[in-house]
Order: structure tokens, then C-alpha cells, then sequence
């Protein structure tokens, strides 16, 4: 797909995220990182990186969350990972959708293709390392838009549709 323009919400899975922020570094968009130990180093990061942060996730800080993700996405781009920031892997959190519909801004997924990696086989999201040198590509979905007066049924039909579509962005 296309490289997603603002205003919209990017999605895509906690353990490919490195060349995804990577990606989108020096654009003035918004990164949603939790309020744990990682999300601090990760917050670190995405400031050096340019990005403006919203702090908290679906455990912590849930609606507050909700709130300025839907703020932010009525006029930028945000990043979130909808598996974070404790899993289950892959398995998507409702938060990207539901903001999508209420800024009645996109949804992009973002499958990652890391070519050669090390796989932290420890972490619960198999987290991948590019190594130097390691082709990587970004897959980006058609742009989402969620019909602003879907019931909960649809956005759960759409949610799960959005999580399979993810995972066959990001099959190698």
C-alpha cells in the first residue's frame, strides 16, 4: 500500500516496531507508548526521533488514552501497537478502532518484514532486532474507515477482521 498521510492512526504489532517508529521519525507524529519500564526507554527514543507522546495504555490510563488518541488523530498521524503493551501477541486491543471511528480518521495496518533479525524468544512478543545491513519492508494496508455509527457487533466483527489482516500483512 500507499505510506500513510495524515489525518490517520497506524497500526502494527509490538514485536516488528523498530523500523516502524524508525519509519516515521522527523514526521510530527504522535506515538502511543505505555507507562512501563520499555515504554520509558521506547518514550526516550521517540522524543530523540521527533515524535510528540501520549503516555498510558488499555491497562493504564485507558479512556484518558482514548481521549487524546482521538484529539491527535483528528488532524495527525498516531502510531500504536494494538497488542501492547503486554499481549496477548498479536491478538488486537479495540483502542486503534474505536479512535479511528470517533476522529473519523483512517486505520492503516502496518505489516513488518524484517529479513534478517534476532528474535528475542524470551519476550512475550518475540520482539525483532534487524540486524545492520537487513532488508525490511513495510506493508501497509488500504486506508480503514470506520463507520461512525457502527454498533459495538461491527467494530467487533471489524476488529477482528483488522487483526487478521495484520498477521497476513506481516507473514513472511
Amino acid at each position: 500500500g500507499v505510506k500513510p498521510e495524515a489525518p490517520c492512526i497506524v497500526a502494527f504489532w509490538h514485536g516488528g516496531m523498530l523500523p516502524v517508529w524508525q519509519f516515521f521519525n522527523k514526521q510530527n507524529a504522535v506515538g502511543v507508548t505505555s507507562l512501563s519500564k520499555d515504554g520509558d526507554m521506547l518514550a526516550k527514543l521517540l522524543k530523540i526521533w521527533g515524535f510528540h507522546l501520549i503516555r498510558g495504555s488499555s491497562s493504564r490510563g485507558g479512556d484518558e488514552v482514548l481521549k487524546e488518541m482521538t484529539s491527535a488523530a483528528e488532524n495527525a498521524l498516531v502510531l500504536i501497537t494494538p497488542d501492547g503493551p503486554r499481549g496477548p501477541r498479536q491478538e488486537m486491543k479495540a483502542g486503534a478502532v474505536i479512535a479511528a471511528q470517533r476522529a473519523n480518521a483512517a486505520l492503516v495496518l502496518c505489516g513488518v518484514k524484517i529479513q534478517s533479525k534476532k528474535v528475542l524468544s524470551r519476550s512475550w512478543d518475540l520482539f525483532e532486532i534487524p540486524l545492520p545491513f537487513s532488508k525490511v519492508e513495510l506493508r501497509f494496508s488500504e486506508r480503514i474507515v470506520i463507520p461512525a455509527d457502527a454498533s459495538r457487533d461491527t467494530i467487533g466483527v471489524l476488529l477482528k477482521e483488522c487483526e487478521a489482516r495484520l498477521i497476513e500483512l506481516s507473514r513472511l
